[in-house]
């Protein structure tokens, strides 16, 4: 999902725009929500899609530092994050907390898009954001209450997906509103 993101990024060998708060809670959260689903032993299919978007994720936050400030951050933050996921999903910590991380992730959500169209709103422009990244992944926060309601019926799980979906579509909605407005700052 988040691919087309990385390749424009190392294409234009900038990752102007993409506020890095923004990254890290969204890294946050689906790593929560990760481990949540990998504790409680709830199937693959599940949750699998989060290792992915987290390991994604991770290569964005490292790429936004390594192009934003320096390669010893970028280093750093993706050292540290692999020692997080460790902590999170290798047996160190409780169902409880994992409970509690999940639960904390929709105010995470909801701040976290909320910085990046802050963001684009004061650019007024989506920046280096990827538009096929920002739909797909409001596509498939839409499949995920499907999903969840299918195979975990896990009520903190569902709201998550549904407060993502939307704040998603807001996102997807400014890169339609924005669409031309670089070409359009560029020729003025």
């Amino acid at each position: 999902v988040k691919v087309p993101q990385i390749t424009k990024i190392l294409g234009n060998k900038t990752a102007e725009g993409i506020n890095i708060l923004s990254v890290v809670l969204d890294l946050f959260a689906i790593t929560s929500n990760m481990a949540y689903n990998v504790i409680k032993g709830f199937p693959f299919s599940a949750w699998g899609e989060g290792f992915f978007l987290a390991s994604q994720t991770a290569v964005i936050g490292a790429l936004v530092l390594f192009f934003g400030r320096s390669l010893k951050e970028a280093l750093l933050f993706t050292i540290s994050y692999l020692a997080v996921c460790v902590i999170l999903m290798g047996g160190y910590t409780s169902v409880s907390v994992l409970w509690s991380l999940q639960a904390v992730n929709v105010p995470v959500i909801v701040v976290s898009k909320l910085i990046q169209a802050f963001t684009n709103y004061k650019n007024q422009s989506t920046g280096q954001l990827s538009a096929v990244t920002c739909f797909m992944l409001f596509f498939g926060a839409l499949t995920r209450i499907f999903t969840t309601i299918q195979e975990t019926g896990d009520g903190i799980l569902l709201f998550t997906f549904v407060c993502t979906s939307a704040l998603n579509g807001l996102i997807a909605g400014q890169i339609l509103w924005y669409w031309n407005s670089d070409k359009l700052k560029k020729k003025e």
